[in-house]
């Protein structure tokens, strides 16, 4: 890419906040940096990001957050604007709402993208029906973007139902760090899984109902007995799953780890058998798996993985190859499926030899190309 390319990156959810949105915009930055793009990040005021934001390879202007974030995200777009009217890349269609209203304006952007994740898209905000100020909103917003980036052909269906050109969406799929997720061959490095020798299984998540996990814990039963189940995590539907563990009779065999630190995840990754992510789309709620990270990174430890069967998580993984995609609520068919496979061990080393080798070709930088070649060289 040229030394003059160049970007504004603005976003209503960065580091060292901690979210997909936030590690997707942080990583997407870097890469497009390191692809010779110079990038300028519009995000959140932070307590603590004063010492992140001195040590990255791109500058960061913060902006008040709170209530007020939709304002200070407009005024620091305007100001930044003046210096050099570069085009703007807004990781969430909210963020791009007021800017956009300001288009008429001096200091309007002139070329405006939008990444598309997953739940934003859905008809439903908080449980409720979308009101129709929303839906007006949104349409225009996904409307006058181009592109619209989609992180999953999922997510680009839903875009298209919006009324967004179809010629005008691209999907590409988040990367992985593939320093920080790789195989290890060395030696057990996860004390929370020593003393369980058999067959372990492994979700990390959010511990709420669309998840998928009580799938898992249901499916357990069926599973022989020294399948132990790990889960790590925290949210407000804990007390639930270990009711449904004690109900079954494997709550011996369901292992809470609670919240798991990030420089823990890729051992935990390293040292199971299966990463499982069995997620459902709660229509009700408004929430749907956009893409499935946590099974790319797995895949990137060379671990097989399980995917339900929904939303963007297709896009995460490759069924029948890389591990396999089951209907999220259906635990006798997960169990099914899963049982001969923890049984030839040989079946298991083969989906994951296949899952390192697919999580190899998706590193960030494979987005970032997407961006410089769909947007800012356009």
């Amino acid at each position: 890419m040229g030394a003059d390319a160049s970007l504004i990156l603005a976003t209503l959810n960065f580091p060292p906040a901690i979210g997909g949105i936030e590690s997707l915009a942080s990583a997407l930055a870097r890469a497009l940096v390191e692809q010779g793009v110079a990038v300028r990040v519009l995000a959140p005021e932070h307590p603590e990001a004063a010492e992140l934001d001195r040590r990255q390879s791109y500058r960061v202007r913060r902006f008040l957050g709170g209530r007020l974030r939709h304002f200070g995200l407009t005024g620091a777009l305007e100001a930044e604007l003046t210096r050099a009217p570069d085009p703007v890349l807004f990781m969430q269609w909210t963020g791009a709402t007021m800017a956009l209203a300001l288009r008429g304006l001096t200091r309007a952007p002139r070329r405006v993208a939008v990444v598309c994740h997953g739940k934003e898209v859905l008809d439903h905000v908080h449980g409720r029906p979308a009101p129709p100020w929303h839906s007006w909103a949104r349409r225009s917003v996904l409307r006058r973007a181009d592109p619209v980036f989609a992180v999953s052909r999922f997510t680009a269906a839903r875009a298209v139902a919006l009324g967004v050109s179809p010629e005008r969406v691209c999907v590409v799929n988040p990367g992985v760090d593939l320093q920080r997720f790789q195989p290890d061959p060395g030696e057990l490095d996860a004390p929370e899984l020593a003393a369980h020798r058999g067959p372990r299984l492994l979700t990390i998540t959010r511990l709420v109902p669309r998840k998928g996990v009580d799938t898992v814990i249901q499916a357990l039963a069926g599973l022989p007995d020294d399948v132990h189940y790990f889960i790590g995590g925290s949210g407000p539907d804990r007390a639930r799953l270990v009711a449904l563990a004690e109900h079954l009779g494997v709550a011996h065999r369901v292992h809470m780890l609670g919240r798991v630190p990030d420089d823990r995840i890729a051992a935990l990754y390293r040292h199971v058998d299966w990463v499982m992510l069995v997620s459902r789309e709660d229509v009700a709620a408004g929430d749907v798996e956009g893409f499935g990270m946590v099974l790319l990174e797995a895949q990137a430890c060379g671990t097989p993985v399980v995917g339900g069967d929904a939303g963007g998580i297709p896009d995460a993984m490759r069924d029948g190859e890389t591990g396999m995609l089951v209907r999220p609520d259906d635990p006798s068919g997960l169990a099914a499926r899963l049982g001969p496979l923890l049984r030839e061990p040989g079946l298991r080393d083969r989906y994951a030899a296949a899952a390192l080798a697919h999580a190899r070709g998706c590193g960030w930088d494979r987005f970032a190309r997407a961006v410089i070649e769909r947007f800012i060289a356009g």
